[in-house]
């Protein structure tokens, strides 16, 4: 029987938190030769330190904060009522134990 949704750690909780971290990676990145200036480098250069990068930080700090929230909820759920909790199929626990 798998755990309910929320219950354990899954590899699947860990989406949110790693695309936000390369938000902010991307974000923080003064190089010229950095992924984010390549990807705009149609624009000026003020316009990417000024614009851009602060929407894409700001944009992965409210993807980290929304995939906790959600995280925080189904383990809510899932403690409050395990009986009626979903099941998760396809998650694979981070820290597998014995079975």
């Amino acid at each position: 029987m798998r755990s309910p949704i929320g219950a354990e750690a899954t590899f699947c909780d860990l989406r949110g938190p790693l695309f936000g971290a390369i938000g902010l990676l991307l974000a923080t990145t003064q190089s010229r030769s950095g992924l984010l200036m390549q990807m705009f480098a149609g624009l000026p250069l003020d316009a990417i330190h000024w614009g851009v990068q602060p929407a894409v930080g700001v944009a992965a700090v409210v993807l980290m904060a929304a995939a906790l929230s959600a995280r925080l909820k189904l383990e809510r759920d899932a403690l409050a009522d395990p009986a009626e909790a979903k099941a998760c199929a396809t998650c694979v626990p981070i820290r597998p134990g014995p079975r």
